[in-house]
């Protein structure tokens, strides 16, 4: 599949989009045309004596607040890690956007950082963010904008094709548009145990390679982690939590997988609104399919 041709490819009755002229093989050239880099940027620093520093907290909080024995203490920091690995391993890397923020990502084959955009899905405050990316990464505050790490969460395809359950709404609450990213991004994406605004101590691990970095060491650890030891995910605690991941180095067109379309049961309301995306789409040569399709039978 290393190129799509509308001609002899025309989009697939069950709602998934292979026309277009995408070829994939272009994704280095890609990168490096818009001044990106395919693996972490040089200027990423993981602060590894911190990471000590967090494991050795959350012990003695465990201790004296959980009441626990040393040896009890770190099997419960185990079984949490343990929880979050299985909870990203082999799950997708999404990213949310409202369909104008979808067609400005189509428009310049990038995802930009609100540092360029001058907003936010969420909470936008670049000063904020600098300092928090230069705590988590060793990021200087002189680190231009487009190599600023581009934030998404791990999804579950499942949950996120059903409109009323905690994931959905929760990524919802940054757009209907759901980019799922090839697997080649994992590489260069770290990952926390729900949002990493506002924490302290946080050193997001490196995704597929999860240790206590990613729950910090302040209020809120502690019970995070008692939590995933239980097995419970982010959402399991609450409802607008998550995986959240940070993706370095900048996050093109051609690191797109395919896109998910919400609310595409619902075609009477949702038509008109996803048309000109999907056109955008189409031209640009990136699968397409709203959510209803990936629904399973069981869910039915």
């Amino acid at each position: 599949m290393s190129e799509w041709n509308e001609a002899d490819h025309p989009r697939d009755p069950s709602g998934v989009s292979t026309g277009g002229q995408f070829v994939e093989k272009a994704t280095g050239a890609a990168r490096r045309a818009a001044g990106l880099q395919p693996e972490m940027p040089a200027e990423y620093k993981r602060n590894e004596k911190a990471v000590a520093t967090v494991y050795e907290e959350n012990v003695q909080r465990l201790m004296e607040d959980g009441h626990m024995t040393r040896e009890e203490a770190e099997q419960t920091i185990k079984k949490a890690i343990n929880c979050v690995r299985v909870g990203v391993t082999d799950q997708p890397l999404c990213i949310n956007r409202q369909v104008g923020g979808a067609e400005a990502v189509l428009e310049s084959e990038r995802f930009k950082t609100q540092f360029e955009t001058g907003e936010s899905g969420g909470y936008y405050s670049p000063g904020d963010r600098a300092e928090v990316e230069k705590d988590l990464f060793g990021y200087p505050k002189t680190l231009p904008p487009s190599k600023r790490p581009v934030y998404g969460y791990v999804g579950d395809l499942q949950e996120i094709a059903y409109a009323d359950n905690d994931m959905a709404q929760t990524a919802g609450y940054y757009g209907p548009v759901t980019f799922v990213l090839k697997d080649e991004v994992r590489v260069r994406t770290t990952t926390t145990f729900g949002d990493s605004l506002g924490r302290e101590m946080l050193t997001p691990s490196l995704i597929d390679k999860v240790d206590i970095g990613v729950f910090g060491s302040d209020d809120l650890s502690m019970s995070n982690i008692a939590s995933a030891a239980l097995g419970r995910a982010p959402t399991d605690i609450h409802p607008y939590n998550y995986y959240e991941i940070q993706m370095h180095g900048g996050v093109t067109l051609a690191d797109v997988d395919y896109v998910i379309l919400r609310g595409g049961d619902n075609l009477g309301r949702n038509k008109k609104k996803f048309s000109s995306l999907i056109d955008k789409l189409d031209k640009k040569g990136v699968r397409w399919v709203y959510d209803y399709k990936l629904r399973s039978e069981e869910g039915d």
